[in-house]
């Protein structure tokens, strides 16, 4: 199943539950009913503001996690481990993993090298 779709159905699922009617949702959003509709069918692809605005609307968070047996083989999944297990670490800035990797990794040499002293 194709991330969209995933996203799609899961959304559709919490408007069900939460007995919502597309046009209470778009009135939730700010978006029209008719763009409700084309994103949960799927004849439009939302931009990741338009399914945040979604999301918030139904009080859910979209997580990233490895997939099912990653974590314990990839590398960078255990440099992250910490982190993902941290409430308070969200990001959504481009290259902000990147960038708190490299500060974890410099930070980890410069404490081998005081070690050393």
């Amino acid at each position: 199943m194709s991330m969209n779709r995933h996203i799609r159905d899961t959304v559709v699922k919490f408007v069900d539950l939460r007995g919502l009617t597309q046009k209470e949702l778009a009135e939730k959003t700010g978006l029209s009913q008719p763009a409700i509709s084309r994103l949960l069918v799927g004849s439009r692809k939302g931009d990741p503001e338009t399914w945040q605005r979604i999301f918030d609307a139904l009080s859910l968070e979209l997580t990233i996690t490895p997939k099912e047996g990653e974590r314990s083989q990839d590398p960078a999944w255990k440099q992250l481990e910490g982190l993902l297990d941290d409430p308070v670490f969200v990001t959504t800035e481009p290259g902000e993993i990147d960038r708190i990797l490299g500060e974890a990794q410099e930070r980890e040499h410069l404490e081998a090298l005081a070690g050393k002293r």
